[in-house]
This record gives C-alpha cells, structure tokens and sequence, in this order.
C-alpha cells in the first residue's frame, strides 16, 4: 500500500504500532487503559504494564521530573494518558509522535504510567485539538483526565492562591487551574478570557485545567473605532465617541501599528470622559494609539 498524503500515513503508522502491541500482548489502546470498567476512577489495568501509541500533548519538565500527557491524534473523552517520569531522560515537546511502555498505577486517583521506557517515531503530523468544554465538565468528568480541552469565554471568579491555583466559571460552575505549566498571565478577579486551554489534571481531590504556556490564553480585546489623535504642540490629543455601558477606558500605545494590547502597552486609564492629552512626545518616534474599553 503507498499512501500519498502525509496526515493519513501518520494515522495509519499509529495505528499499526498499537495494533502491532495488541498482536504481542500488550493493551495499546489509550481508551482501554483509561476507562474505569465497569465504573468508578481506577483503570482496569492498574498494576500492569501496557504499551500505548499517541502524540504528546503536553510537557511539564522540571528539575528532577519529567510529565507528559499523551493523546490518540484526536480529541475524545477517555483518550488521554499522564507519564510520570522520575528523573530527566527523555525530553519530548508537544506533536512527538511517541510509543511508551510503563506500569499502570492509580496515584490519588490519578490514572498515570510510571517507570515509562519509550519509542519515538518523530513529529506527528495530526496534533490533537482541543475538545470545547465547560468549566463545569471539566470539575466533574473524570473522562477528561489528560486530555487536552479548552473553555470559552470564562471569567476569573479567584485569585492565585498560595499553592498557584485559580478559579474560572463560563456560568455553569467553577472549574480551578493551575499552575503545572510556565505562563505569565496572573489572574485577577473580573478578568474574561476568551479561550482558554489546556490539559485536565487530577490532584488534591480536584480536577484542574493546566494552561501549557502563554499560548493557551486568548483575549479579546474591545476597541473604540472612532479615536481621533491629534498633535498640538508638543502635545498629543486623543478623543472619540463614548461607548454606551463603558466604565472605563484604558489608552494603549506602541511603536508598532496593529499591536495587540496587553499590560505592556497601558499608558492610562480614565473614566467620564472620551479624551486626553498626552504631554510627552517621545522624539520623532512614530506612536500608535488603541482605546480599550472595560464594561
């Protein structure tokens, strides 16, 4: 059989090396090492060693540890697995394509493979997408553990507490996350993200949405169109329209046109009234302005 397209061939290759385990006595499929049968948290092959066949989703390396989601080139409820790595052997980033082999143990309820040996097959070139969520679902299924979801249009309902953990809710229950993964957004109460991802952990009696990095945050900033900017002087004048239901007005500028906002590029913040002057020119260096506006 040859196979022209490189997405198919991929499938096909991960399904022939989980096949090809199965025919040697392992159990390849992530689902079967995952489903708690009959019901309940714990896998039906707690104790055993099994081999599994999938794409990393998510890596979370520290200085002695190494820990890996891994996932079925596709997204569904009970196709995702944790690794747990004890020291710093391997290193493989999220869309290796990988084959592990390792004990299957029920750690706090956590369905994990440890003392992982592993196969590596190169970038996969299907990578998992997210599945859309609810916060609720992902405090509640335990059929999402390890599985790479994203929530939309949450608000932040809890600060970072001491052990790095925060709460977001979409309005169909609060869900926390943490902090497993390296990100330098820090929540505050009121925020709303647009899109927010990541894998689903369970630790401490809770689920948990950890973010990988920076990219699993999306915002949606609102703008004002109808900004005016004038020089006058050695000043600069901005004024638009007043937006109905707006509380504040937070001014950004960059040396870049098209810049997104961000906490980087705040100049003020005001409220009651749609202008400014900017006493300050930087030079005669080109500045561009944005108008956010906070509800």
């Amino acid at each position: 059989i040859i196979v022209h397209d490189a997405e198919v061939a991929n499938l096909y290759l991960q399904e022939y090396h989980a096949r090809k385990s199965q025919a040697m006595g392992n159990v390849p499929p992530i689902y079967d090492a995952q489903w708690p049968q009959p019901c309940g948290f714990s896998s039906p092959d707690d104790g055993q060693s099994v081999t599994l066949t999938g794409v990393i989703t998510a890596s979370f390396p520290d200085a002695t540890h190494r820990r890996y989601t891994l996932q079925a080139p596709f997204s569904e409820p009970w196709w995702g697995m944790y690794i747990y790595q004890n020291g710093t052997g391997s290193n493989f980033v999220v869309g290796d394509s990988v084959s592990v082999t390792g004990m299957v143990q029920e750690y706090y309820d956590l369905t994990e493979i440890t003392d992982p040996s592993y196969s590596s097959f190169g970038i996969a070139t299907v990578i998992p997408d997210p599945v859309t969520v609810t916060t609720y679902e992902v405090d509640t299924e335990e059929s999402l553990e390890s599985v790479l979801v994203q929530v939309e249009n949450v608000t932040v309902v809890s600060a970072m507490n001491p052990y790095g953990e925060w709460q977001v809710d979409d309005g169909s229950g609060p869900c926390w996350v943490d902090d497993l993964g390296s990100y330098s957004y820090v929540p505050n109460v009121g925020d709303v993200i647009t899109v927010l991802r990541g894998v689903v952990h369970f630790s401490f009696d809770e689920f948990k949405l950890e973010p990988r990095n920076d990219d699993d945050f999306v915002f949606e900033y609102p703008r004002v169109d109808s900004l005016v900017i004038q020089r006058v002087g050695n000043h600069v004048a901005l004024s638009w329209e007043a937006v109905p239901g707006a509380v504040t007005y937070h001014i950004h500028s960059d040396a870049v046109p098209n810049f997104e906002p961000s906490p980087s590029t705040l100049l003020y913040s005001i409220t009651n009234t749609q202008w400014l002057h900017i006493n300050a020119l930087l030079g005669h260096q080109f500045r561009f302005y944005r108008v956010v506006v906070e509800y």
